[in-house]
């Protein structure tokens, strides 16, 4: 019998591959057009990933700014960069759709999450102006 650690290693291979081939391989890219396959390499593509990452943490920043009382040229200022920022999202939901198709968006459990927050920020947004 195998030590303890090797079963739990071996045991967590598994769980991590049965992850990978359920949620994260959607699609293959070899299966698609051209220029789908330009949307996928974009949306998995590392510097996308880390410039989406610092809009993420620029919005949470931004987010952490409002107070009671501030000016409304300050207020204005992080309303310009919400709409940035916004827009930002949206283009990621824009491409992601573009490279992995409706369903394969869609299958990911974090792009449910992305998906429900940008869809509900753009209802915001056209409600307000």
């Amino acid at each position: 019998r195998p030590p303890l650690m090797t079963r739990i290693r071996r045991r967590f291979r598994r769980i991590c591959f049965r992850f990978k081939k359920r949620y994260l391989q959607a699609l293959r890219r070899k299966d698609l057009s051209s220029w789908r396959a330009f949307f996928w390499d974009l949306a998995y593509s590392t510097w996308f990933n880390k410039f989406m990452m610092a809009v993420v943490l620029a919005n949470v920043i931004a987010l952490g700014m409002e107070y009671h009382g501030m000016s409304p040229e300050f207020a204005n200022g992080l309303e310009i960069a919400n709409l940035v920022m916004t827009s930002a999202f949206l283009l990621e939901f824009v491409v992601k759709h573009l490279g992995l198709g409706l369903v394969g968006y869609w299958r990911e459990p974090w792009n449910l999450l992305d998906g429900a927050i940008v869809v509900t920020s753009v209802v915001e947004l056209v409600l307000k102006y």
